[in-house]
């Protein structure tokens, strides 16, 4: 699967991740923080949060980290470490009897992320500004002329539909409850009329995968054989080995598209904390972007709402906006 808008993304996400399986090297410092207020201050970021993934239920939601045998935190000066990369690489050895070779996979995506932070340490970011805001200025000026904010907020969030998508259905081919037809006729039905009358660039991202679900298009063995190595791919890249397949299954499209929207259009101040020695720390979000997935049908708890200390559980509140989370694109039916 190709989800390019995944490390596309410059911000968004949910604050804070609160993992058991999270390794909590850091995890005093963290407890002691507290979460800026400062509306209007412009500063720079000190330290990362590494990117997770966000799985929302209606009974709250849970942060899964990308890279869960590792601290989870990064100052920008380990950045700039050329044996930084090397002591976390020794956590993911390389084991050649692996057909998928996960752990390789994990130390490119791994390489990939400080290669983004380097570039994130060094920009500076308003408090006051909504995350969809600060993400479309970074973009180039040549740009905006054919991307407005909200087509760059369906871009951003129509990775997150992807991804859920391969994996409720891809989990479903692999249990034997779909064929590969039955995938190609949900993603006409359900994933194609959410972005409808988006622009080209939009639509691009979405029909990324289109030609692989196609049975005219993909012979139904060369399909198998790439799911079958596509399905615990994503998943590990995604940090969702721990996700029952039974989950994965109901991953609810819509409501992730209107979750990856609501996550952009919060302030940049909800995902950055002080902590107790001056220094700014960056949401995972920052590192990875915004990668939501909504499970379960639709509720009046589908929107997370950050939280200032890992701690501290994740309290899920529905929020209606009146803004970028309720102008989606018109449903066919």
């Amino acid at each position: 699967m190709t989800v390019s808008g995944l490390t596309l993304l410059l911000l968004g996400g949910i604050v804070t991740p609160s993992v058991a399986s999270a390794d909590t090297t850091n995890s005093a410092t963290v407890a002691t923080t507290k979460t800026t207020n400062a509306d209007s201050e412009t500063f720079k970021i000190g330290q990362f949060e590494l990117p997770y993934t966000t799985v929302i239920t209606n009974d709250g939601s849970q942060q899964y980290p990308w890279f869960s045998k590792l601290p989870q935190t990064v100052k920008t000066s380990q950045l700039l470490d050329e044996d930084y990369q090397d002591e976390m690489f020794a956590f993911y050895p390389e084991d050649s009897s692996d057909p998928y070779r996960t752990n390789l996979m994990i130390r490119q995506k791994f390489n990939e992320v400080v290669n983004i932070l380097r570039g994130q340490s060094d920009t500076s970011y308003r408090g006051s500004e909504g995350l969809i805001d600060q993400g479309y200025d970074q973009l180039p000026e040549e740009a905006h002329a054919g991307l407005s904010k909200l087509d760059y907020a369906l871009y951003n969030a129509s990775a997150n539909v992807i991804l859920g998508f391969n994996l409720k259905w891809l989990t479903k081919y692999q249990d034997g409850e779909a064929t590969q037809q039955e995938i190609f006729d949900a993603f006409e039905k359900e994933v194609k009329p959410l972005f409808s009358g988006t622009n080209d660039m939009v639509q691009s991202e979405v029909n990324v995968n289109e030609n692989l679900y196609d049975p005219a298009k993909t012979d139904g063995d060369t399909f198998k054989t790439t799911v079958k190595a596509l399905l615990p791919t994503t998943k590990t890249k995604a940090g969702l080995n721990d996700v029952p397949n039974d989950q994965l299954k109901q991953i609810n499209l819509p409501g992730t598209l209107k979750a990856s929207l609501r996550a952009q259009n919060r302030p940049v101040m909800t995902y950055m904390k002080t902590l107790s020695d001056g220094i700014v720390q960056a949401d995972g979000a920052f590192s990875g972007g915004i990668i939501i997935l909504k499970i379960g049908p639709d509720a009046e708890t589908t929107d997370p709402t950050p939280t200032p200390a890992t701690s501290q559980a994740v309290t899920v509140h529905y929020v209606e906006s009146t803004t970028m989370a309720t102008r989606l694109p018109p449903t066919r039916r």
